[in-house]
């Protein structure tokens, strides 16, 4: 008996050990990737693990296919997007995406999908298995409105500072560069403006009439400076609304779609309202 224990043991740490340390290191190369946005290597990595016969349990795949997700919308690839996260929702159909790590427009396609998942799962349960069911996939009231109250507190952080309302509303790398942008913007204003005040009014009080050229010139070139840094912020700052506002629809990609059953094939007709 303590020979069979010695041998399972030494079993144990030659060939299950290193089975485990597989998975960890996976998972680790993936969220490396994934957390350096390298989302074209996130996806290649996902294959090749997933397809490797490790076992992952449910919670590391699911782990794994949310990274696949993100990574695929990001590089604008819906429709696998779309079968990742239906991998997720055959491991666990009641998954929710953690809003504090993941942008609202993908929360918002993932649960556009998951209601379409759960909405089909219950009419196939209480059908055939071989019949195609079609669904019409309509947005609520109640996710206009979620979407919208979410957007309006990016559009005030915008505001008052540009940049703000991109890194609330998930859009760091956008959201940091036009806050590194601003920020010297605003304070080159605040300078210029003081100093424009103050020369203005030395020059007005100038008496020397040999001194006032001089003083009026520099006056008048602190005066365009100011001007170039006021227009060149409220640029930025016209960009950034009309970003929130138009370019980055918030909403699904679809209001309005068709799909199969089996998620293997999808068959979509889209409405696309710009917010």
């Amino acid at each position: 008996n303590n020979m069979r224990k010695i041998i399972l043991f030494i079993l144990g740490l030659v060939f299950i050990n290193p089975l485990f340390g597989q998975n960890e290191s996976s998972l680790e190369k993936i969220r490396e990737a994934y957390s350096s946005f390298k989302y074209n290597d996130v996806i290649s990595l996902s294959d090749l693990y997933l397809n490797s016969g490790v076992n992952f349990t449910d919670e590391e795949i699911i782990d794994i296919y949310t990274m696949k997700g993100v990574s695929h919308y990001s590089l604008n690839q819906l429709d696998d997007a779309r079968k990742s996260f239906i991998e997720i929702l055959k491991k666990d159909k009641e998954f929710v995406l953690n809003p504090t790590l993941i942008s609202p427009k993908i929360i918002a396609f993932f649960n556009n999908i998951k209601k379409d998942y759960k909405h089909i799962i219950s009419n196939v349960e209480v059908q055939k298995p071989d019949t195609t069911e079609v669904t019409t996939n309509k947005l609520s009231m109640e996710n206009y409105r979620q979407i919208i109250s979410s957007q309006k507190g990016a559009i005030v952080r915008s505001i008052f500072l540009p940049g703000l309302g991109h890194i609330s509303s998930g859009e760091k790398t956008k959201g940091w560069i036009l806050l590194g942008v601003s920020v010297p913007l605003l304070g080159s204003v605040a300078y210029t403006v003081a100093e424009t005040i103050w020369r203005e009014d030395e020059y007005m009080a100038e008496t020397n009439p040999e001194l006032i050229p001089a003083k009026y010139d520099k006056y008048n070139e602190m005066y365009k400076v100011r001007n170039i840094l006021i227009g060149a912020y409220a640029a930025v700052w016209l960009y950034t609304q009309l970003d929130l506002l138009i370019f980055n629809d918030q909403l699904p990609d679809n209001i309005l779609s068709v799909q199969q059953n089996n998620f293997t094939t999808n068959l979509n007709l889209s409405l696309r309202l710009p917010f």
